[in-house]
This record gives structure tokens, C-alpha cells and sequence, in this order.
């Protein structure tokens, strides 16, 4: 990414202000490759439960999994309620076993990292539980200057409430403050995208890192609100 401005030079040619100061990078799926849908697929062929059963245990919005990212279960109690609606031992529920399996995205990372170098504020934000956080800060994330957590946060993405107590965390942690207009939000799920539209932010919905670079220079150099 050696084009992407500096963010004194962020500005366009024709002297509008530049729009991208703040960065926030979702970690599943962006920072690592992680993808909910193989951990799905991994208990439904465990339990020998339909795709849509496993699917429906873990994403109803009164899941368990919900519980657990926003730490108002434990780990152990959160293999029980998985094991109980699915009919499998709790212990055969591998959480986070399965999670050990996830590599980093290191072309995602070095993204993060020019643009830390060229002064831009970068964090990552992420619905990950406190376990499953734990391992990505000590592998994956660890040289992002700010992460957050829903266990942290208390509350989840696409929720209102997680992108305003990031954003608040950011001021907190800078003394800075980034409207949202300001703050580019890039995320591989959707429904992620369009919560941090919904309060402003210029979302980018991730589905490469090479096509994200690509948006991001050109964004940046553009001024503009949102990805050419």
C-alpha cells in the first residue's frame, strides 16, 4: 500500500477535507481466516444435526453463543446448552480446539500495519468471548494498538450500542475524537456492514484483502465518504 497517503496528505486536490482518519478491522473472517459457516458444518456433521439446526442453536438471538460472546455464561456452561440442543457431549463441543485452527491473514495485517505507520488510528473490534479473544490477542492481533470485545463493549455487532462504545474507547484511548464519518469500518459479514452504515461509519463489506487494498487507496486518495 505504498500510494495510501500520509494523512497530512489525505486531502484531495480540490482541497475537500479528508474523510478517513480511523480504521477498524473485524477480526474473523478479515484479520484470520476463520469462517463461521466451516465451524457449522464441523458440529452438524459431529452431531448429525441438519445444517439449519446448528445453525439456529447458535444464532438465535437468545443463543447461547450470544451469552457466551457477551460473557454472561461461562465456557462450560456454554458446551452444555450447545450439547443439550444438539444432543451431544458437552465435551465433543471443541469451541475453542477448533479455534486454535485459525492462521492469520497476513496480508490483512500488513493493511493494518502501513496504515498504523502513516499515522492513521487503527483498532479491531470483534464478537469473539473472552477465551476465544485471549487466543487472538496473543497471536494474531497483538501489534494493533486497540482491540475490543463484546465481552468488553457489552453488546455484539450489528448492535447500535458496540460501534458507539468503540467509538467512545477510541476518543478514550487518543484523546481525539472521530466522528463517524471519519471511521472506515471493514467487516466480512454484512449484516456487520450495514449496523456500522446505520450509525454513519463508511463500511466496507471484506471479501479479499487484495480488493480491499484496492478500496482503500482509493478511498483515501479520493476524500471520499465511501469506497469508489
Amino acid at each position: 500500500m505504498d500510494n495510501i497517503p500520509k494523512v497530512s496528505d489525505a486531502n484531495t486536490k480540490a482541497g475537500h477535507q479528508r474523510q478517513a482518519r480511523c480504521f477498524i478491522f473485524d477480526v474473523d473472517g478479515v484479520l484470520n481466516d476463520y469462517v463461521a459457516m466451516d465451524y457449522r458444518k464441523y458440529l452438524a456433521n459431529k452431531s448429525g444435526n441438519a445444517l439449519e439446526k446448528v445453525a439456529e442453536v447458535l444464532m438465535d438471538t437468545k443463543s447461547p453463543l450470544r451469552d457466551l460472546i457477551q460473557n454472561t455464561i461461562s465456557l462450560g456452561e456454554f458446551n452444555v446448552k450447545v450439547a443439550s440442543a444438539l444432543n451431544m457431549n458437552p465435551e465433543d463441543i471443541d469451541w475453542i480446539e477448533y479455534y486454535k485452527r485459525v492462521k492469520p491473514n497476513h496480508e490483512t495485517l500488513t493493511i493494518v500495519r502501513d496504515l498504523t505507520a502513516r499515522g492513521y488510528v487503527t483498532a479491531f473490534m470483534t464478537n469473539s468471548d473472552k477465551n476465544r479473544y485471549d487466543l487472538t490477542v496473543a497471536s494474531i492481533c497483538g501489534s494493533i494498538p486497540l482491540g475490543f470485545a463484546a465481552y468488553q463493549l457489552g453488546s455484539s455487532k450489528p448492535e447500535k450500542e458496540s460501534y458507539e462504545r468503540a467509538m467512545a474507547r477510541i476518543t478514550e484511548a487518543t484523546s481525539e475524537h472521530f466522528s463517524y464519518g471519519e471511521t472506515v469500518f471493514i467487516d466480512d459479514s454484512k449484516k456487520n456492514v450495514d449496523g456500522a452504515k446505520a450509525v454513519g461509519m463508511i463500511a466496507i463489506l471484506f471479501t479479499s484483502a487484495e480488493a480491499l487494498k484496492a478500496e482503500l487507496e482509493c478511498l483515501i486518495s479520493a476524500g471520499q465518504r465511501k469506497p469508489c
